[in-house]
């Protein structure tokens, strides 16, 4: 029994062995007699081509910004007050000088009308003392008075003057600390914040609105230290605005020199002279040149895309086949090659 296992087994080897070598001379068979072109061989040449060269370019560097107003401001209480009234909100475009929130100056007026009285009796006193001082004068030029009374009056004259400024001002104080409730637009502009509401109280330095001039925008972002030597005031940079597909150009006015310590970057600031639809804030792209590369460029139109492969039409060996290759950036009707070809290959399309 177990002789005839053994014998099964033994044959059914060498069956499997006879197909496996019959299977291996028909695959031969078939390559040898089959002419159908490969899938990647064209069967016919191209009707155009080019041969593949080195090219330089300018090598550009793209950090990330923000659109800013060039002239923006945090408009801030400088007195304590209680806020009565809000005229301006945020989005609201004001002139220069406009009313833009009234403080409570109840007790600013107060003060200052006190200051005011006493100015005007000082006055009084004043020229009471201003007139006696020249009538002794004059006295004593025709010897009817004494240089006693001369510089009695004189002296009279000099303290009621000095009192009399002293008084003018601390009036001069009150009134502009009064003209302080009055929270007026340093310059005409757009609202971009409003911080308070009607019965909000102010304290020194507390923010009341942030105002910006809609006429003049810059681009600020953070590069490198390395880039910094190749940047130039009044170079051009690319702006690009991707959430409102604005393409433009700035021209760049100014590089902080302080750096950050950490970071090792530098800000750098770009005059933007149109920015279309884009808002205060938006985010924003910035390209600028560091010099140059050397790259392998070709016609656009001599690669197609099947799917997300990139294919190209190559002479090789005599023949030409397709390749698959990995493009950069498009510039204008040339693409950047960065993999699949090689200096001197040539290229075709139909």
């Amino acid at each position: 029994m177990i002789y005839n296992r053994k014998k099964i087994a033994l044959g059914m080897g060498i069956s499997l062995s006879l197909l496996a070598i019959l299977a291996g001379i028909a695959w031969l068979y078939m390559a040898e007699h089959d002419h159908r072109p490969h899938e990647n061989i064209l069967a016919e040449t191209p009707r155009y081509q080019e041969r593949v060269k080195k090219s330089r370019i300018p090598l550009t560097v793209e950090t990330v910004g923000t659109i800013m107003p060039a002239l923006n401001s945090t408009l801030a209480s400088e007195i304590p007050a209680r806020i009565i009234e809000v005229y301006a909100h945020a989005g609201d475009h004001v002139e220069k000088d406009q009313l833009l929130a009234q403080l409570d100056e109840q007790s600013y007026r107060l003060e200052f009308e006190q200051a005011q009285s006493q100015w005007n009796g000082l006055k009084a006193l004043f020229n009471e003392a201003e007139n006696h001082f020249n009538r002794t004068q004059r006295l004593l030029n025709k010897e009817a008075a004494t240089q006693v009374e001369f510089e009695k009056a004189k002296a009279a004259y000099q303290n009621a003057e000095a009192q009399l400024q002293a008084a003018a001002n601390h009036m001069n104080f009150l009134k502009t600390r009064l003209e302080k409730t009055r929270i007026l637009a340093p310059y005409a502009g757009t609202i971009g914040s409003k911080f308070i509401q009607p019965g909000d109280y102010a304290a020194p330095s507390t923010p009341l609105f942030a105002l910006y001039s809609p006429n003049t925008f810059e681009i600020r972002a953070e590069v490198p230290q390395k880039w910094v030597p190749y940047l130039k005031i009044g170079n051009p940079v690319q702006i690009d605005v991707p959430g409102f597909k604005l393409q433009t150009t700035a021209t760049l006015s100014e590089i902080i020199p302080f750096g950050h310590p950490q970071s090792y970057t530098f800000i750098i600031k770009a005059r933007l002279e149109h920015r279309g639809d884009a808002l205060p804030t938006s985010f924003a792209k910035m390209t600028f040149p560091v010099g140059e590369e050397e790259v392998l460029l070709i016609p656009a139109n001599y690669f197609r895309h099947i799917g997300q492969l990139e294919i190209v039409s190559v002479l090789s060996q005599n023949k030409w086949e397709r390749r698959y290759i990995r493009t950069g950036k498009l510039l204008q009707d040339h693409v950047i090659v960065l993999s699949g070809l090689v200096e001197g290959e040539i290229i075709g399309y139909d």
